[in-house]
C-alpha cells in the first residue's frame, strides 16, 4: 500500500458535531485511515440503508445502498477534495467535490427528506472549464 497523501483540511469536510446535530448519528471512526463511516436509514423503506464512508487522509468517498442483505449499488471514488453539508428548508444533502484531475461533476447525496444520489449536472463548486 502506498503512503497516504497529506490530510485534507478538516474545514473541507463536515465535523462530527455538525453531522450529529443535523442527522442525530455519530460515525464509526478509523483514525489510521482518517475515515468516517455513517449509516443512514431510509425512512420510507424498511430495511433500507445508505452506508457512507469518507476519508480526509486518503481522499475517497464510498457509498453503498442496500435493502436487507442485498446491496443495490456501490460507488467508490478517489480524488475527493471536499464534502459539504448543505441544508435548505426541509432538504439536507452532502455535496462531494473532486479535484480538477478527476474531471468529475459534484456528487449530490441527499439524506433528507428522502435518500437520493445523483451527479450534479453543473458543478456547483468549480470554476468553468474552458
Amino acid at each position: 500500500m502506498s503512503s497516504p497523501p497529506s490530510e485534507m483540511p478538516r474545514s473541507s469536510f463536515p465535523s462530527e458535531t455538525e453531522m450529529l446535530a443535523k442527522f442525530g448519528i455519530q460515525p464509526e471512526v478509523d483514525e489510521f485511515f482518517g475515515a468516517f463511516t455513517y449509516v443512514f436509514r431510509c425512512p420510507q423503506v424498511s430495511r433500507c440503508e445508505l452506508l457512507l464512508t469518507f476519508s480526509t487522509l486518503w481522499r475517497y468517498i464510498a457509498l453503498t445502498l442496500s435493502h436487507g442483505d442485498e446491496q443495490l449499488f456501490t460507488i467508490d471514488m478517489d480524488r475527493l477534495s471536499a464534502l459539504r453539508l448543505v441544508s435548505e428548508q426541509k432538504t439536507s444533502w452532502l455535496q462531494a467535490s473532486f479535484d480538477d484531475e478527476a474531471s468529475l461533476p459534484d456528487l449530490i447525496i441527499q439524506i433528507e427528506p428522502t435518500i437520493q444520489i445523483r451527479w450534479s449536472v453543473t458543478p456547483l463548486s468549480r470554476r468553468d472549464i474552458p
